[in-house]
């Protein structure tokens, strides 16, 4: 069943919308106020919608940025029962992928509109999944993923491999300091550990305040991985200080791979030896750069064609082709 997250300000919802679908089995409706937006208990949903009656263009904006910023893997809607907008457009700009206006007071959340969610959902992964290359480069086939605890020690197996963690981490720590560097260090794990959830990333190696996550080897979850350390690029001042509390911005050193690995519990892995994961800490320490996101030619081919403009091919680093985000300003 589906769960859907309504961030709404009102005290009460028009009843059709509030009860249509909840009692043939359809979605479960989670209300919530705003200030809710972000909270770690929050990730756990489909599909979340802002109600934006009687918000200010200002704050209501705020809110959406809010949301993209704590959600980015999780699509997201307007509800406008009131008609307020007067560009519902200026949402899909945004981002948005639903817009509920007033007819949906009158008609509830009817069928039609939850089949196109679900076509909407659907799509987004077939094509999150598909074979289409960028600038060249193809991505290699998904494998049979049974979760973590189905592999294993010892047993060789592909994963994409994701290296993330502060640009200049021994200076930072220096000018932090002990305390405020580990507390550093602790919401940052925390922050990527909820954001990286949704696609089962696996937190297998840490150091300081740098982190080696491995991802499932299906296509569609790496897509997912390269949208979300984009918008990690994209809203790095509000990160840093909303969600690490520091005075300041935090450049964060993104590094994806592909290849194989001989699997052992996090914890366990201080004596593994592979190829693979010279590769990813090579990369990320002497070609990575904070603020983008690198990519090996065997991840590169999870990037959605649509954003294959927001990559350029870099010079070759160890034998492997590379790709690299453009810088945001």
């Amino acid at each position: 069943m589906m769960k859907l997250v309504l961030f709404t300000s009102r005290s009460s919802l028009p009843v059709k919308f509030a009860n249509h679908g909840r009692n043939n089995g359809r979605y479960e409706l989670v209300v919530k106020s705003p200030d809710a937006i972000g909270q770690r208990d929050d990730t756990n949903f489909d599909f979340c919608y802002l109600d934006i009656s009687g918000l200010d263009e200002g704050f209501c904006k705020r809110l959406i940025k809010k949301i993209r910023t704590a959600y980015p893997l999780r699509p997201w809607g307007i509800l406008d029962l009131d008609g307020e907008s007067g560009d519902p457009a200026w949402f899909f700009h945004e981002g948005a992928a639903d817009y509920l206006g007033p007819g949906c007071a009158a008609e509830g959340f009817t069928s039609q509109r939850w089949k196109r969610i679900q076509e909407y959902l659907s799509a987004q992964g077939s094509e999150a999944s598909s074979g289409t290359s960028v600038c060249g480069i193809s991505s290699p086939e998904d494998r049979t993923f049974a979760g973590w605890k189905s592999i294993k020690s010892g047993t060789i197996f592909p994963f994409y491999i994701l290296y993330i963690g502060p640009e200049h981490e021994g200076g930072i720590k220096t000018s932090l300091g002990e305390k405020r560097f580990g507390e550093l260090q602790n919401r940052l794990q925390q922050y990527l550990v909820q954001l990286f959830a949704p696609v089962d990333a696996l937190l297998w190696m840490q150091s300081d305040a740098s982190f080696l996550f491995l991802i499932p080897p299906e296509k569609a979850r790496a897509t997912q991985i390269i949208e979300a350390c984009l918008r990690l690029a994209l809203n790095g001042p509000l990160i840093s200080y909303e969600r690490l509390l520091l005075d300041f911005s935090l450049p964060l050193v993104c590094a994806l791979h592909y290849g194989e690995i001989p699997f052992q519990p996090p914890g366990k892995t201080g004596t593994l030896v592979a190829d693979s994961l010279n590769f990813i800490f090579h990369l990320a320490h002497q070609r990575a750069e904070g603020g983008r996101i690198v990519l090996s030619e065997e991840a590169a081919g999870a990037i959605k064609p649509e954003l294959g403009d927001l990559f350029v091919p870099i010079e070759a680093f160890e034998g492997k082709k590379l790709l690299q985000s453009k810088r945001f300003l």
